[in-house]
């Protein structure tokens, strides 16, 4: 696993990403600019989930992250940058 205490986090390494990542989307809703908000949300929703969401955290690696984000930015379902 990507070591996350490094980055002031921790979570339940058994936790999937996606349970992971609605909790932090909901802690962060208050913190972050609207917009900033709904750029997180729709990205967590439309890429990273559908990607990535059944993997445990303790599972999760660089080279899983790569793989993943390349076939994302390469799908057509992909969310278009600005």
């Amino acid at each position: 696993m990507i070591d996350g205490q490094a980055v002031g986090y921790s979570a339940d390494p058994n936790q999937t990403l996606a349970d992971y990542l609605t909790t932090w989307l909901k802690d962060k809703q208050l913190v972050l600019k609207p917009t900033t908000y709904v750029r997180y949300r729709d990205y967590v929703t439309t890429d990273l989930v559908p990607a990535l969401g059944t993997i445990r955290l303790d599972d999760l690696g660089t080279r899983l992250y790569d793989r993943t984000t390349t076939r994302v930015r390469r799908s057509s379902t992909a969310v278009p940058r600005a």
